[in-house]
């Protein structure tokens, strides 16, 4: 008979779900770091030009996007995709 602490980790999460449940908080990691670094940036920035061409870029599918804006979510796309290439190992 199998005892259930060693099916389950000290948060519940069985064992066998571990290795997604670290790619996940990686994720969620990279998620909260790109989300601080633009609020840093935005707070910092806080013009009304910006202000105009953040509300012209929200409402912009991607592919209409300068090549310049879509580099910049590609740096962060390019960190996910590091993550998953990892998570492969």
């Amino acid at each position: 008979m199998t005892d259930l602490y060693d099916e389950i980790d000290y948060l519940g999460t069985p064992k066998s779900n571990r290795p997604m449940t670290d790619l996940r908080e990686h994720l969620a990691e990279i998620e909260h770091t790109q989300w601080a670094h633009w609020t840093r940036y935005m707070l910092d920035n806080l013009t009304p030009e910006n202000i105009d061409r953040w509300r012209r870029q929200v409402g912009t599918p991607y592919p209409d996007l300068t090549e310049a804006e879509k580099e910049s979510d590609r740096f962060w796309a390019d960190k996910i995709i590091a993550a998953l290439e990892g998570a492969d190992q």
